[in-house]
């Protein structure tokens, strides 16, 4: 990594920071006290995509931020990805957090990201309608586990005849959560069993303690501009190429 792209990042780091103490602040009544001083920031966010995930204390809070993020910072440094709620907390319009920071960072950009769940067409439609952007798979999950970028895992590896494997693994694991209830395309609920079978048959280490570890620091890193799958995921986010 060259210097000025190290500093971008770190620069990027900082305002982002700068985003979740917002929150933190706003949330624990001294957002009046601190507004003079918000206000002065505001000048440095360019873009900001508001993405499910909390600020308050569940384990894996800020996960789909920080996935997001380690996708676009190289083409998009000036896009800032924060986790702010659940879908509905996104999608509902009364939001007083979201209200705020329309308010004050005014001069930005805003764009809210929701997962596709399990919403139906006219759902999708209505979300698009009020602005929101919608994942057009069910969760992330569902990209970072895409057979594509399990192939280029094995090849990364140094594993390519490995591939088969992996991808029969991944079907397997599956049809166990088919199995077990779940919806068809829910590839979050077979995620433990991919990432776990991922890690044995390639024989993976330091490559994350748990899943989420694994999908933000191994997967995330190969999604590069190049593949279809980064154009997917960048439609969803940002429209029309």
């Amino acid at each position: 990594m060259n210097q000025n792209l190290f500093l971008q990042n770190l620069r990027k780091q900082y305002y982002q920071e700068i985003l979740h103490l917002i929150l933190e602040l706003f949330l624990t009544y001294l957002w009046n006290e601190w507004l003079s001083i918000i206000e002065n920031y505001q000048e440095c966010f360019y873009t900001i995509v508001f993405c499910e995930g909390t600020q308050q204390g569940r384990k894996n809070k800020k996960f789909d931020q920080e996935v997001y993020s380690k996708i676009f910072q190289k083409e998009m440094p000036d896009v800032s990805f924060v986790s702010i709620g659940s879908c509905f907390e996104l999608e509902d319009s009364s939001n007083v957090s979201m209200r705020i920071i329309n308010e004050v960072l005014n001069t930005s950009k805003k764009i809210k990201l929701v997962d596709r769940d399990d919403k139906s067409d006219k759902q999708v439609e209505e979300c698009k309608n009020i602005g929101i952007h919608v994942l057009k798979r069910r969760h992330l999950e569902c990209y970072l586990f895409d057979n594509e970028l399990i192939k280029k895992l094995c090849y990364e590896k140094g594993k390519p005849e490995k591939e088969i494997e992996c991808l029969e693994m991944k079907n397997q694991a599956m049809q166990n959560s088919i199995s077990r209830g779940n919806p068809i395309d829910d590839v979050k609920s077979a995620s433990g069993e991919i990432y776990t079978g991922l890690k044995k048959i390639l024989q993976l280490t330091q490559c994350g303690n748990d899943t989420h570890s694994f999908l933000r620091d191994t997967m995330a890193p190969l999604l590069t501009s190049d593949m279809p799958l980064y154009g997917q995921i960048k439609q969803c986010i940002f429209g029309e190429l």
